[in-house]
Formats: C-alpha cells, sequence, structure tokens
C-alpha cells in the first residue's frame, strides 16, 4: 500500500486487509510505531512497528503469504512469499537452518525443519528476498534481517528449497566414552545424529537426559568432559524445571538454532 506522508504528519489509512492505521511519523524516519486496529468499534489497540520501503508499507506476512510450491511431498518444496499482490521467491544467500525453522514455524510446522538447498528448481516472477539472517526466535522470515524486497543479487536458479518436518522423531545417546553411563549427550532428531549446547544446562538437565536414557538414579552434567561432537548442534539453551520426560519436552531454542561450537558439547554421567 502506497503512504503518503507529510513532513510532520498523523494519517488514518485503510490498507487491504482492513487495518485502520493511525501513523505518526517524519518522512526522514525509515520505521514508525504504529497504532492500529480492525474495525470501528473495537477497543483493542495493538502497537506494531512497519517498514516503509520505495514507498511501501509492509507488514508481517501471513501463512497466507508463503507457501512450498515445487512439490507433491507433504511439508517440503520451493519456498515463496506474496508481496505486493505478487508471489515470488527466495535467494539462497545467507540461507541456512535456522533460516528454514522460521519458515517452517510459520507454516505451521512447529518441529520445523531444514534447508534442502535448491532441490525444487527455480521460480518464476520476483525474487522477493535476499540475504535473509535469522535468529531463530522470529515468527516470520519477513522479520529477519534481510535486504529490502525485491533487491537482491541472484537468479532463479538459488531459489530456497526447504524440507519441513511432519512429526518429531528422537533418540538419545552417550558418545566418545568407554566409562558405562557417562558420555557425550547426542540426539537423533529426524534421522540425523547431532549434539546439545551448554548454555543454560546443568543438573537438572542432565537428570531429564538420564532418565529419558533408562537411568533411573538421576544424573549430573560434567561440562564437556568428552569432548566435541561432529554434524549438527541440535539444541541449545535447554531449561527444564525437573517434571519433563525428555530434554525435547524443555524449553529451548528451535531445533538447530544456536550460536555455540562443538566446543561446547554437552557431557553428562548418569546414575
Amino acid at each position: 500500500m502506497a503512504v503518503s506522508l507529510s513532513t510532520t504528519s498523523m494519517d488514518l489509512v485503510m490498507d487491504r486487509f482492513g487495518w485502520t492505521v493511525l501513523i505518526a511519523t517524519e518522512m526522514k524516519r525509515a520505521s514508525v510505531t504504529a497504532r492500529i486496529s480492525r474495525g470501528v468499534n473495537t477497543t483493542a489497540v495493538i502497537t506494531k512497528t512497519f517498514q516503509f520501503v520505495a514507498g511501501q508499507m509492509t507488514r508481517n506476512l501471513s501463512m497466507k503469504d508463503r507457501r512450498l510450491a515445487g512439490s507433491t511431498t507433504t511439508g517440503e518444496g520451493r519456498l515463496e512469499v506474496f508481496y505486493n499482490d505478487t508471489w515470488g521467491t527466495v535467494c539462497d544467500d545467507n540461507f541456512d537452518y535456522a533460516e528454514a525453522n522460521v519458515a517452517c514455524h510459520s507454516l505451521g510446522y512447529p518441529y520445523g525443519g531444514e534447508f534442502i538447498f535448491n532441490q525444487y528448481g527455480p521460480g518464476v516472477g520476483p525474487i522477493w528476498l535476499d540475504d535473509v539472517n535469522c535468529t531463530g526466535a522470529e515468527q516470520s522470515i519477513a522479520d529477519c534481517d534481510h535486504r529490502p524486497w525485491g533487491e537482491h543479487n541472484c537468479v532463479h536458479g538459488k531459489d530456497v528449497s526447504i524440507r519441513c518436518w511432519i512429526v518429531a522423531q528422537i533418540v538419545y545417546r552417550l558418545a566418545g566414552s568407554s566409562v558405562n553411563g557417562e558420555g557425550r549427550l547426542e540426539v537423533k532428531y529426524n534421522d540425523t545424529w547431532g549434539t546439545v549446547c551448554d548454555n543454560s544446562f546443568s543438573n537438572v538437565e542432565a537428570r531429564i537426559a538420564c532418565g529419558s536414557l533408562g537411568y533411573s538414579n538421576g544424573g549430573e552434567f560434567i561440562t564437556n568432559k568428552y569432548g566435541p561432537g561432529e554434524g549438527r548442534i541440535w539444541l541449545n539453551d535447554v531449561k527444564c524445571n525437573g517434571t519433563e520426560k525428555s530434554i525435547a519436552d524443555c524449553t529451548h531454542l528451535p531445533w538447530g538454532s544456536h550460536t555455540c561450537a562443538h566446543n561446547e558439547d554437552v557431557s553428562i554421567r548418569c546414575h
């Protein structure tokens, strides 16, 4: 939606989705805070930040604004987004597991997913997003850092494809040790073994992990005693209250999202 603003304006505008938007801003600002409400009788007021790009007001993408295309397999395909009434694609520059997780969650897949490069081939139309960089906590890839909409240095041969996981498939093991009951904690998630980062990990989390491995007398966190693993770092910032059946049931960042290196891989001792 094109928005015309004076240098010291407060405008009431209606977008095509029916949101009434009260905007107070200056033309020089790159973003504004707007109060929005739906309908004329509502008393709820939501504070939201909109960005202005080339005279356009953008909003968070809804589930109807993105899709997986080019595939007959549920949960995977070429990632496409709907912007300015036009479907377009996402360039694979900087795209990785964190971005795939955010995209899958926003598509309604709670277990996240993975980046499968350009498996489902080139799309058509605009390449809407490039250099997408997510932390893993965003609700949509539109909330992640990225170039302005439509700006890119890509070709459609670099269009992103992702695979979203339908169900969680989780197995645990202790690796890197010849001592019964202790080792590096590893998790098999969707057929791929990976490790657990030690951020926030404590004896509470160790006891939950040991219980899920069949050890009934608890356990302890022994820092990084059994060294670095390899492959994926599946879990980070695991925080348990002590009642969970598995560390997968504890709070944690989305699967595969982390700021860790393998020298931070968790080791535990079970009793």
